[in-house]
């Protein structure tokens, strides 16, 4: 269930009350894109998996900033595309490690309002225990990431084009399986509208696609502290104060959206406390939702505030049901 989506107060606003009522359970992240395949298993040829399946394509364009050391910004490039029966879109992407990748439950949370999610990654280990037969010939549960053909990405200014490389997912499951796409741009890229083209195979067809990546939105001030180190220190028990910069987007640029999450990351869990903001610089993240964070904040779990400015771009490939990109600029700091 959703936590009482609070509303967000303005820093200095006045005469809004704090909500005060306490998270008591968590959300499974919903699908990211919804099946549109329907079909009749009773015509569906001995192995056939390409008639009972739904299928999606994701593109993924990230500019992330992090006070951390050592980690220089640049942009990292993703793709999938994927065939799938017996899972949500959602579970296909955490499957394919697309990070950036909102689900639908988080573009629909209206402006100003809050929620509580846990994501588990150790959905891919209990796939992997399933078989992708059954003992009647019939087609199971399975996920297959496709062979999408040549994908390369051009900013305008660079004269060398990004090519992106083929990763193959481990070989430790029979029911997912198959390769993404990666690739890297120097940040430098960003500054013009970015082109990634798809010369398409015989399961996606070709495509382009063009956008600019959203500015960053560098964070100032965590809990009334500049952020200048890699830590922040923020106090669990009280509302917490964010302040980024917004830069004026260039023209042109496709809308976006502005997130701020608290995140616990574990090996196969992530649980965030996330809001949607209005862009205008600062926000205040409700004591409810930081004080049901807590209890998974604590032991070996990482955390980090991460702001994130999202421009949701759709785009069309044959034989893909549903296909969009996701130019996202993002800063983050740990937190302790």
């Amino acid at each position: 269930m959703n936590t009482s989506d609070p509303k967000l107060r303005r820093r200095r606003s006045a005469g809004r009350d704090r909500p005060r009522r306490r998270t008591s359970s968590l959300l499974r992240l919903v699908a990211l894109l919804l099946a549109t395949a329907c079909f009749d298993e009773s015509d569906v040829p001995e192995g056939d998996r390409s008639n009972v399946a739904s299928t999606i394509g994701v593109v993924t364009v990230v500019r992330a900033e992090s006070h951390a050391p050592g980690i220089a910004p640049q942009l990292q490039l993703n793709a999938a595309f994927a065939r799938y029966r017996g899972f949500s879109a959602a579970d296909v992407v955490d499957f394919a490690s697309l990070e950036d990748v909102p689900d639908w439950q988080l573009l629909e949370l209206p402006i100003g309002h809050c929620q509580v999610v846990q994501s588990n990654a150790s959905a891919i280990g209990t796939a992997g225990g399933r078989t992708t037969r059954s003992a009647d010939g019939g087609i199971e549960d399975f996920v297959d990431f496709l062979e999408a053909g040549e994908l390369r990405a051009l900013g305008s200014q660079d004269i060398r084009q990004a090519r992106f490389e083929r990763r193959a997912l481990p070989e430790l499951w029979t029911t997912v399986s198959g390769v993404t796409y990666e690739a890297t741009l120097p940040l430098s890229a960003a500054e013009r509208p970015i082109s990634i083209d798809g010369w398409g195979s015989q399961h996606a067809g070709s495509f382009r696609l063009e956008a600019t990546v959203p500015p960053t939105p560098t964070l100032t001030e965590v809990g009334g502290q500049p952020v200048t180190a890699a830590y922040a220190t923020i106090d669990w028990e009280e509302e917490l104060d964010v302040r980024w910069e917004t830069p004026v987007a260039p023209e042109g640029a496709a809308p976006t959206r502005l997130t701020v999450s608290l995140e616990a990351l574990e090996f196969d869990r992530v649980v965030a406390f996330r809001c949607a903001c209005p862009d205008i610089g600062s926000a205040g993240l409700p004591r409810a939702g930081i004080e049901a964070l807590a209890p998974f904040a604590r032991g070996e779990a990482t955390v980090r505030l991460v702001v994130r400015r999202t421009a949701q771009i759709p785009f069309a490939a044959a034989r893909v049901h549903e296909a969009m990109a996701f130019f996202v600029a993002r800063s983050s700091v740990l937190v302790k």
